[in-house]
């Protein structure tokens, strides 16, 4: 569910399909990777019932970071992943967008996925809100029509008042929040690897699952071959959507890639009502039209100040 933040892509993937435009290549780059992102939370949702969140974080990391290292080595100079002259920036992002992991897989471990999105796109909202406050950018008026309009979906969304408030739902707006933040914090890294970007996150939420893994005294190894194959596939996912829309940002313009994160509204909603049987409420949807709708002006006002 990634927000634009990956500008330089490795030097293997530098090859569009000549036949095909730019943008047209771009966005179906963008597609795939939003709908390789939504595999991967199905599987969480799957390989919930039988492990704990800190083990599923852990073991998903580690192909995920075999396989970036195995990138680096391809791409001719594999220290560049890790070391770097802003390293210090790179590991407070990669705690941050780490962190972001667990809170993410709660939500989408004991939600609906049409729900878990909905609540996780407000990440362009926090993100506006966070450069307002922490980088004093200016908010339009248009701008803070659209952060209202986003945050009244919220509310439908949630119907204090008249549901119970899950835990879950809490989590999920928290992973947006660190997602935005992430990104702000991203913005300072906009020339470095595609690589670099993936590997910090991946490496905090290895480490940090780690920890909990052992000091909870987790069981380590998976039960069977079957699961160890689809955490070894939930990784993959990861590897595989992140370098997708990387290379999307690349070829076509940041609004037209982010707008279509929204995709996985449809992909949650599909999967969750055919192999988990989910039906969502009329409330969330609408809310989530107000949270998509916000979400979109705000990646576009962003891109238009960024050309002036």
């Amino acid at each position: 569910m990634p927000l634009p933040v990956i500008q330089k892509t490795p030097s293997f993937l530098n090859s569009p399909l000549k036949h095909m435009g730019r943008n047209t290549h771009g966005i179906i780059l963008a597609i795939f990777g939003f709908f390789i992102f939504s595999c991967g939370d199905v599987i969480v949702k799957v390989i919930s019932a039988d492990y704990h969140l800190f083990q599923i974080v852990f073991w998903a990391q580690i192909p995920a970071l075999i396989t970036l290292l195995c990138l680096g080595f391809l791409n001719g100079n594999p220290d560049y992943i890790y070391r770097s002259d802003t390293w210090r920036l790179h590991l407070m992002r990669g705690i941050v967008l780490g962190s972001q992991v667990f809170f993410s897989f709660y939500a989408f471990s004991n939600i609906s996925l049409a729900q878990a999105y909905t609540f996780v796109f407000c990440a362009p909202l926090f993100a506006s809100l966070i450069s307002f406050f922490a980088l004093k950018e200016d908010l339009s008026k248009f701008a803070i029509l659209a952060l209202l309009t986003g945050f009244t979906g919220v509310l439908i969304a949630l119907r204090p008042g008249f549901q119970g408030l899950e835990l879950g739902m809490i989590s999920a707006i928290f992973a947006g929040f660190l997602f935005a933040l992430g990104y702000v914090m991203g913005r300072r890294l906009q020339t470095h690897s595609t690589l670099t970007l993936g590997f910090y996150p991946g490496m905090c939420a290895f480490l940090m699952s780690g920890i909990c893994v052992f000091f909870f005294d987790l069981r380590f190894l998976p039960n069977n071959l079957i699961d160890c194959g689809l955490i070894c596939l939930l990784g993959l996912t990861s590897v595989a959507g992140i370098l997708s829309l990387s290379k999307a940002y690349s070829l076509a313009s940041v609004p037209a890639v982010s707008s279509f994160h929204y995709s996985q509204l449809l992909w949650g909603s599909l999967f969750g009502f055919f192999i988990f049987h989910e039906i969502t409420d009329m409330f969330t949807y609408i809310g989530a039209i107000f949270i998509i709708v916000s979400g979109i002006v705000m990646i576009w006002q962003e891109a238009l100040s960024s050309k002036t």
